[in-house]
């Protein structure tokens, strides 16, 4: 294996160098700019492409030259569909190759490049895996070539792109601390089911506790937008962005935005002694400030 991986996208490039690929093909776009940026100047050979499909045919070509399987990356959603003739291609003739596509979020149903990409690629023939996270990542790439060369036939290698793995490993590289936020982890008290459903009931309360919102219409919708149920365990949870989508009501992007300012608590740098003096306690400003204005 190659060193030390320390970010997903630096880990999917060298995977694939770890399964022998010197030569990529493709089309950067945001969903794959890092991954391909990486690959091209610290894993090998990276051939551009002016369409999608068409990175898809070279490395099908790449393929039957070879004898190797042959990589192409396209960004998310409607890069995939101009993909879709060029991978039937390799589905029909049995060619082995990977094809590294970004993936929309689940959390983004709005998203311009939201597609249901895993349906799109069931009607080529090809199939598919998902990167389920970064620990997983090289298992996944490495089931994806086996499948690939069992199979006979292009694989579909889904990366989210709405994680932010990319954009915060680039924070990283620069110096920058940063604190990743899982809407689906663990909350810090026993009564959540996760992160999320904490961090809105710490807004709700901020906002019972004379908090101060800006004039925004949309961001009054959608924190009244989700309704709240209890677990097995009796723990609060908030409805599902899916079951919201069934009930005709949006994704609350801005109302989940806000949530993440309460994420974590946020503490005083100054004058910390005097107020614990005052208080009995730390003060925190995200709680115990009386009122906030949002610019």
């Amino acid at each position: 294996m190659t060193e030390e991986k320390s970010y997903l996208y630096q880990s999917i490039a060298r995977s694939v160098v770890d399964h022998g690929v010197t030569t990529m093909f493709g089309l950067m776009g945001d969903a794959n700019l890092f991954m391909a940026n990486h690959y091209a100047q610290h894993c090998g050979t990276f051939v551009p492409a002016a369409f999608e499909g068409g990175s898809v045919l070279m490395a099908l070509a790449f393929t039957q030259v070879t004898g190797k399987v042959g990589v192409a990356t396209v960004t998310q959603g409607l890069g995939l569909t101009n993909c879709i003739t060029a991978l039937t291609e390799g589905a029909v003739s049995r060619r082995p190759m990977i094809l590294l596509c970004g993936d929309t979020p689940v959390t983004a149903p709005f998203h311009p490049q939201n597609v249901d990409q895993r349906e799109l690629v069931k009607t080529t023939g090809a199939g598919f895996e998902q990167i389920q996270s970064p620990q997983s990542a090289t298992r996944d790439i490495a089931n994806a070539f086996y499948r690939a060369r069992a199979e006979k036939r292009p694989v579909v290698v889904f990366i989210d792109a709405g994680r932010g793995e990319g954009v915060i490993d680039r924070l990283r590289q620069l110096g920058h601390e940063v604190t990743e936020v899982n809407f689906g982890g663990k909350a810090k008290r026993p009564m959540f089911a996760n992160k999320r459903a904490e961090m809105w009931t710490n807004m709700r309360d901020w906002i019972k506790d004379s908090g101060v919102l800006p004039n925004i219409p949309d961001l009054k919708s959608d924190l009244s937008a989700p309704t709240y149920t209890f677990d097995a365990g009796s723990r609060l949870q908030l409805e599902r962005k899916e079951a919201m989508r069934k009930r005709g009501v949006k994704s609350p992007d801005l109302g989940d935005a806000l949530a993440l300012t309460f994420a974590d608590d946020v503490w005083v740098d100054v004058d910390i002694d005097l107020a614990e003096q005052s208080t009995g306690r730390p003060t925190n400003l995200v709680t115990d400030h009386e009122e906030v204005e949002f610019a």
